[in-house]
């Protein structure tokens, strides 16, 4: 197949194709070519994957054979090896490639890398060490028991007893449907379905159903959703209505849950302190780039910047982290696309290797953030904006309970305006939008839609210019001909301009 290492024919393992003039005419088609492993070619390929080099622990062991580089790794082909069992040696990043598998070769090309031969080498006899070697990692250690055959007189007792050790470690459904295939193989004759499934349900009797630990699971459960239905508890557990009824009761009792229509929720629970101060709202100690001068900000903030597809998020983000550099901080970067071009970028403004920390995180519904830690987000990826007041606040909380600061870019409509505007100004500091000149992308402005805490000194506009050569992006003075025009406006000014 044409850049793809499936093979065309769905039933390759049974064909043979041995016509050399056939095999040109793949290659001519632009067709990609493989080899059947095992001892239909005489064959055994050994795949590392994901490695730039031959590991050091097994170099001295691999002989000198004939070598593939593949996309991500290397092909060592052997002779064939019976003793070699086809399998992937876990943790290892190692595939046995024998009998019923298949490899492709030069001249393919798989993902846009062709594959070609390191080495000039008949595949030789696999060394003895490096199939030794291979053997031991593959091989894992068995328990053997004897399995007897549960005949008349004891089926119902028997079933019954193993059913309750394995009530203790599943739900109602999955240890019946254990109880079957136990009644199917070990039982002599079997007993009907019927009487598996009433020993499934007699079962019940024998658990408490105000098992704490039960109660604890469920509690857990809400605690993860916030919210959910008995049925939505029924369908997750596995469990009998009964059952999830009396969990339900038990924590509606302790006031843990709260029913809300056909729905429970649970129960915030406030945390009282004494007054400390300085404890909460301490000032942050650091000029926050570009808008340090606008507004007072405290550990636990975060400021919402907002800018439409191209108009230059990423740049933004990395002459942030550059000003944040440049004063001394080690910022934390927090980004949900491909970081090459960020580094690329980084590179480019002449910030140095180690300047500041960074993590690749593509879902940001569940993470905890550092404590005490300038962060920059690049940023938030909503695939439904109906959704965005709950992330928001999620986001909120985790800054808060963190208390870091965080700067936060975000998506705006095509419009430049937000997704959600009448919520996503709840929660931030400072809500920002980045507008770029539609005459001149070497210019724009950033537009300051709320500032819970302004300085005296606070604009709603800030112009703004773009450097193409040497990346960054500065506060622009505004133009004798602007200061008139703004003058003669007056009000009007920032929504005209």
């Amino acid at each position: 197949m044409k850049g793809d290492k499936r093979p065309t024919e769905a039933a390759w393992t049974s064909v043979e194709h041995k016509n050399m003039e056939e095999w040109k005419q793949w290659i001519q088609d632009g067709l990609n070519v493989g080899v059947r492993c095992g001892k239909v070619s005489g064959l055994t390929v050994i795949d590392l994957d994901h490695m730039d080099t031959i590991p050091q622990e097994i170099c001295d062991l691999v002989g000198v054979t004939l070598v593939a580089k593949t996309t991500s790794g290397f092909h060592l082909f052997y002779q064939y090896c019976p003793d070699l069992p086809v399998t992937r040696i876990q943790g290892m990043s190692i595939d046995i490639l024998g009998d019923g598998r298949q490899c492709v070769i030069e001249p393919s090309v798989v993902s846009g890398v062709a594959r070609r031969f390191i080495t000039e080498r008949d595949p030789i006899e696999i060394p003895t060490a490096f199939k030794e070697y291979l053997i031991s990692k593959t091989q894992r250690k068995r328990v053997v028991e004897e399995v007897r055959v549960v005949e008349e007189g004891t089926r119902n007792n028997s079933l019954t007893n193993m059913g309750g050790i394995l009530r203790k470690f599943l739900n109602m459904r999955q240890t019946t449907k254990v109880l079957h295939f136990l009644n199917d193989r070990f039982i002599s004759p079997p007993i009907s379905n019927k009487d598996v499934e009433t020993i499934g349900w007699s079962l019940e009797k024998y658990r408490n159903v105000d098992d704490s630990e039960f109660v604890e699971q469920v509690w857990k459960y809400f605690r993860m959703v916030e919210e959910a239905t008995a049925y939505d508890c029924e369908k997750h557990f596995g469990e009998t209505r009964e059952r999830i009824d009396k969990a339900i009761a038990e924590l509606c009792k302790e006031d843990y849950i709260v029913r809300k229509n056909n729905k429970y929720q649970i129960v915030t629970t406030i945390e009282w302190k004494s007054y400390k101060h300085m404890a909460l709202g301490e000032d942050l100690p650091y000029n926050i780039p570009y808008f340090g001068k606008l507004s007072n900000f405290y550990w636990g903030d975060f400021v919402l910047l907002g800018a439409s597809t191209g108009s230059g998020k990423t740049h933004i983000t990395m002459n942030i982290v550059k000003q944040l550099v440049d004063s001394g901080l080690e910022p934390y970067l927090i980004t949900t696309e491909n970081i090459a071009r960020t580094f690329k970028l980084a590179r480019s403004l002449g910030i140095e290797d180690g300047a500041f920390k960074y993590a690749y995180v593509p879902e940001l519904k569940r993470v905890s953030f550092p404590n005490r830690k300038i962060i920059v987000l690049d940023w938030l990826q909503i695939e439904d904006f109906s959704d965005t007041h709950n992330i928001i606040k999620y986001i909120s909380e985790q800054i808060q309970e963190s208390q870091s600061f965080l700067i936060c870019l975000a998506q705006l409509q095509w419009g430049n305006d937000w997704f959600a505007k009448n919520l996503i100004h709840h929660y931030p500091a400072l809500s920002v939008r980045f507008i770029l000149d539609k005459d001149d992308r070497r210019l724009g402005a950033f537009h300051i839609d709320k500032n819970r805490d302004p300085k005296p000194e606070a604009v709603s506009k800030m112009q703004m210019e773009y450097d193409p050569f040497t990346r960054l992006l500065k506060e622009r003075e505004e133009s004798e001909i602007e200061k008139v025009a703004k003058e003669t406006l007056k009000g009007d000014w920032h929504e005209k301009y």
